[in-house]
């Protein structure tokens, strides 16, 4: 039997399906109602009456979680979301739990659901993982090719609710106030230094491998490449620092971080570098 091809055994049908979709509608109100004891005791009479279906690996996969076992539940749900690709929340649930530390299983499981049936923002966000995965695992073309579908799927995601959305006037003046407010051994390297505010990065350079959802990007010469570092302009992603944040304040908050970390590093500081200066 192949990957998340389920046996005539465990297929649910007719009245049976009903009696499935009941027992995990009663399980899911325990959990809503933090009744974990009743919470195990519906998952036990839905595994003693419909068997290893993977309903039931998901909502022992959902307990596990309420019970703080997380990768337990990683484990149950990513089996329930193999046994029947249809069961989205446990594959996506899983994938939410999992450690980016651990690339390899991200990867494995992002392929899984990416080729699922997905909204455009979760198609976007699972693929997102992957490539990020996928590039620390070192397979380069792989993770240029899912960052291209993540720059795409972008375009077309609908913005969250309650995002904050300025205009590029007003975002820009955030910038240069940002970094009027830069320590000086920062400001006065960039103050000159050209600065270009666009939504997101061009796809050509995305196809480069540069990862869709930058922040911000920094040209010229970087200090480890040779001699002194040279900057000679400085581009901030609107659309994806708005992704990040809720409000205006944490807007603002974002594009000095932005500024602070990506120039200093730029000039050779790493975040410890950056910490002792008072500046992380």
């Amino acid at each position: 039997m192949g990957p998340g091809e389920r046996s005539e055994a465990n297929v649910p049908r007719g009245s049976e399906r009903n009696a499935v979709d009941g027992a995990m509608e009663r399980v899911l109100r325990r959990l809503d109602a933090h009744d974990l004891d009743g919470a195990r005791r519906e998952v036990d009479r839905m595994a003693e009456k419909h068997g290893s279906c993977p309903e039931v690996s998901y909502v022992r996969g959902l307990l596990r979680l309420e019970e703080e076992d997380e990768e337990r539940a990683v484990e149950v749900l990513t089996q329930a979301f193999r046994q029947d690709p249809t069961l989205v929340d446990a594959g996506l649930t899983a994938l939410d739990l999992l450690d980016d530390e651990d690339p390899a299983k991200v990867a494995d499981l992002g392929e899984r659901l990416v080729a699922a049936e997905l909204t455009t923002e979760e198609r976007a966000d699972v693929a997102y993982r992957t490539a990020v995965a996928r590039e620390a695992l070192h397979e380069d073309d792989a993770a240029r090719e899912l960052f291209v579908e993540v720059w795409e799927l972008d375009r077309l995601r609908r913005r969250r609710r309650g995002v904050p959305h300025v205009s590029v006037q007003k975002f820009g003046r955030m910038v240069k106030e940002a970094i009027a407010q830069l320590p000086d051994p920062i400001r006065l390297r960039i103050e000159h230094v050209p600065i270009i505010v666009q939504d997101r990065p061009d796809r050509e350079v995305v196809e480069q491998g540069f990862d869709p959802r930058s922040l911000g990007m920094f040209d010229g010469v970087p200090f480890a490449d040779q001699g002194a570092p040279t900057l000679t302009r400085i581009m901030v992603f609107q659309r994806n620092v708005e992704d990040c944040v809720e409000n205006e304040t944490e807007l603002e908050d974002e594009v000095y971080v932005t500024l602070l970390h990506e120039t200093g590093h730029f000039f050779g500081l790493s975040e410890e570098d950056l910490a002792l200066r008072g500046l992380a």
